[in-house]
């Protein structure tokens, strides 16, 4: 009897199994095909960026921004105690708040920097950007911010809309920001580079990556907006599935500090130290202070942005 029922029993438990699995596979499939369309629209479109990086050297009275594409002079800025390097805040500005309190940032002693994506997804962007400015902080393009920037000059009509990617939603946030955007903030945004190379640290800050094979100023502007890996074939990708994450490949000998991939949270690795810490998702805002190389966290007050995957 029992043979029976198992005979019975188990081909159609097999088949559901069977079902369930490609069920799976096909969804994979499916998820990864619209992040491969999404990253090939975003590679066709993105305009030829000029890699803007600051580079910093001590002891000096001013700052001025360098083409690395035109020369390697250092760019000279103020001497400091202590470097405070901040993950992807998105609209956060209570937290950020709560950050630079509890490490103790002091606007004549330190230099603030933030890695990118002041703003999306959270419920003060404009704040945040005004707070970063009030407290003289230096911060890297992220890609939000520049989304921000390509819907502005869409409605100043310097470029087309067909050189918007059609799943940025056109009634969607980046557009509306760009809509009411201050003249004063748009033009900060528009400064910021997309590395900041801290040589007497042995640091470099940049949004989301640099190509680990490639010297620094031989990186593409937008990868360093929006890679997250490497694949096999050492191309840089947006996506996590496939490949490596480009920062446990990076050999150094300067440690990057980086955003951007909040599903992996904090990364640590000998050369590299990933910041997103979630905060926007709900999870943390997170600090990393030179020259002692300390962490530093706040909790998120709330969900202000269920997650729904990378972006």
């Amino acid at each position: 009897d029992l043979v029976n029922t198992l005979s019975n029993f188990l081909p159609p438990l097999f088949l559901l199994l069977l079902g369930y699995h490609t069920f799976l596979r096909m969804t994979t499939v499916s998820e990864t095909a619209v992040c491969e369309t999404k990253e090939m629209i975003l590679r066709k479109l993105a305009p030829d960026l000029v890699l803007r990086t600051i580079r910093f050297a001590n002891m000096a009275t001013e700052i001025s921004e360098v083409e690395s594409s035109t020369t390697n002079q250092p760019t000279v800025y103020p001497s400091k105690d202590r470097v405070i390097i901040v993950g992807d805040i998105h609209g956060c500005v209570a937290e950020l708040d709560s950050l630079i309190e509890k490490v103790g940032y002091n606007q004549e002693t330190d230099l603030l920097i933030s890695v990118g994506d002041l703003v999306g997804k959270g419920p003060a962007p404009f704040e945040v950007i005004q707070r970063v400015m009030d407290l003289k902080a230096l911060a890297v393009l992220g890609n939000h911010d520049w989304t921000v920037l390509r819907w502005f000059e869409v409605l100043q009509n310097k470029t087309s809309e067909e050189n918007i990617p059609p799943f940025l939603n056109p009634t969607g946030e980046h557009r509306r920001l760009a809509g009411s955007i201050s003249i004063e903030q748009r033009e900060f945004l528009e400064s910021l580079p997309h590395i900041l190379h801290l040589p007497q640290y042995g640091h470099i800050v940049t949004h989301a990556g640099l190509i680990p094979q490639l010297p620094m100023e031989d990186n593409n502007a937008f990868y360093c907006m929006h890679m997250r890996n490497m694949l096999p074939n050492g191309e840089p990708t947006e996506l996590v599935r496939e490949g490596e994450p480009w920062a446990s490949l990076w050999k150094g000998p300067d440690t990057i500090v980086f955003g951007h991939d909040a599903m992996r949270k904090l990364q640590q690795y000998e050369h590299a130290v990933g910041l997103d810490t979630g905060c926007v998702y709900g999870g943390e805002l997170t600090a990393y202070v030179l020259p002692e190389k300390k962490l530093v966290s706040v909790p998120a007050a709330k969900v202000y942005s269920p997650p729904r995957g990378l972006k």
